[in-house]
């Protein structure tokens, strides 16, 4: 399977103490704070990303619907007291959590129909919020011509296309500014090419080789790669590409592009959308 990227030139400006935010889940058993093995083994991998990228750390805690507002209450923090204490004894200074909170059962992902749905919501989320001061970078000169019509009359079913410049906000299924150039370019190669159907592939950062997908900070819900992968998706439609022309799917964490992520760098590479070509 070939991978293809498509390098399309943009001014940028200066966005000083941007700052970035990652959340991850770490769920737990009925009407208990106890960290269980499985746990723990998340958390250690967090952990070790964490080392890597730093940032400042919030823990929410949550239950599902069964029991008392007081009783769950105090639940929730327990647990996310569980979380702190499991960090603090692996590494993490005490002085770079800046919050721990219990909500209780007030902040449901979904409506506790099944064990399924009470299962996500007994959770902490460790939000982990990362100031970056990025690079400025400035051009005048006449960005260079990308054929992307002719690249893409030669791709095969199975090749994929890598945008790098379709980039989100950070935990939020939102477009970067500077995502419009790409998707513009996406749109006509889509026109320019009606038997052209393909697979939108959401990707995310920060959680290399882990399924569960990450929360879309707007929604609640735990489908961030999938709503990017949808947000293009719905950008094509909006602008008249057929629907039957088109799927979307989130892959979370799964294949990272760059591992261990070292810089913001890594980890914007792998917050991505990639294109796969499904008939032509």
């Amino acid at each position: 399977m070939k991978l293809f990227t498509f390098l399309l030139y943009m001014t940028f400006g200066i966005f000083a103490h941007a700052q970035t935010r990652d959340t991850s889940l770490i769920l737990f058993e009925f009407d208990s704070y106890t960290l269980s093995p499985s746990a723990k083994v998340q958390l250690q991998r967090w952990v070790n990303t964490y080392q890597q990228q730093k940032g400042d750390i919030i823990l929410y805690g949550h239950c599902d619907a069964k029991g008392s507002h007081e009783y769950n209450d105090q639940l929730s923090e327990n647990r996310s007291n569980a979380v702190k204490e499991w960090l603090e004894q692996h590494g993490v200074a005490s002085s770079a959590i800046s919050m721990v909170k219990g909500f209780g059962k007030r902040n449901p992902l979904n409506e506790n129909k099944n064990d399924d749905e009470r299962e996500i919501n007994r959770r902490v989320e460790i939000i982990l919020e990362k100031k970056e001061i990025p690079v400025v970078t400035e051009t005048t000169e006449e960005p260079p011509k990308i054929l992307l019509k002719e690249t893409i009359d030669s791709l095969k079913v199975g090749d994929k296309l890598v945008l790098p410049h379709i980039n989100f906000q950070g935990g939020l299924h939102r477009f970067l500014p500077s995502a419009l150039p790409s998707l513009e370019e996406l749109l006509k190669a889509m026109q320019s090419n009606p038997a052209l159907e393909i697979e939108i592939q959401g990707h995310i950062c920060c959680r290399a080789g882990v399924e569960q997908d990450g929360i879309d900070l707007e929604t609640r819900q735990y489908n961030l790669s999938a709503a990017r992968a949808r947000a293009v998706y719905d950008y094509l439609v909006s602008n008249g590409i057929k629907k039957n022309r088109m799927r979307y799917k989130g892959f979370a964490g799964m294949f990272p592009l760059v591992s261990p992520e070292l810089s913001e760098a890594d980890r914007t590479a792998n917050r991505r959308v990639e294109i796969l070509v499904l008939k032509r």
